[in-house]
């Protein structure tokens, strides 16, 4: 059950994660950025298709990378509050058996 199993916590710090996220936004920007070059050249359906999806997986990916970037000064109290977190009696039992 979802609810039973704990959170897993980066063993990166926050820091670290966003930076690599930062290095994943561009990426995906500089793709964005090919895509909108060969939709200009060569316009279609599947390349309008292509390149919309590119484009909300590049937004995803910097709203990500701001939410964590964000979260970075609570790192400490975040990581402290799902430590302190109990367990759940039955994920207990399933790591017994």
């Amino acid at each position: 059950m979802m609810s039973d199993m704990p959170i897993p916590l980066p063993a990166a710090s926050f820091g670290e994660l966003a930076v690599d996220l930062f290095f994943e936004a561009r990426e995906r920007a500089g793709i964005v950025h090919q895509l909108e070059v060969y939709a200009a050249r060569w316009p279609s359906f599947t390349v309008n298709h292509t390149l919309a999806e590119a484009k909300a997986a590049a937004d995803r990916t910097a709203q990500f990378y701001h939410f964590v970037k964000a979260m970075i000064p609570y790192e400490a109290e975040i990581r402290a509050m799902v430590a302190a977190m109990p367990v759940s009696p039955a994920l207990s039992k399933e790591k017994a058996a």
